[in-house]
């Protein structure tokens, strides 16, 4: 996450590409640790803005699907999950009134 603290995106994103990787091939999609990944991919694109918007979405959605399959609703990391992907659905109104 230091990348994102200093606005260094591209490094970031190759990063966390990278780790979604590993702990897909390592745990496979259905682990919370999997469901980090996606969400931690969705804040760079987030973070990135523009047509990373779209693709930050896709990925906290992920990240939620994963999250109520393994966790539960009501889990603090699945509850997190709905807020980020209403966050994406307000910045993409906002971008595209």
């Amino acid at each position: 996450m230091i990348h994102l603290q200093r606005d260094d995106y591209n490094d970031a994103l190759q990063y966390a590409r990278k780790g979604l990787g590993i702990r897909e091939s390592t745990f496979g999609i259905y682990h919370p640790d999997t469901a980090s990944s996606y969400h931690t991919l969705g804040l760079t694109l987030r973070r990135m803005g523009g047509d990373g918007l779209a693709f930050a979405l896709e990925h906290f959605q992920n990240a939620l699907a994963i999250r109520e399959s393994v966790l539960g609703t009501e889990h603090r990391d699945t509850i997190e999950s709905y807020e980020k992907v209403q966050v994406v659905l307000s910045d993409l109104e906002v971008a595209n009134p």
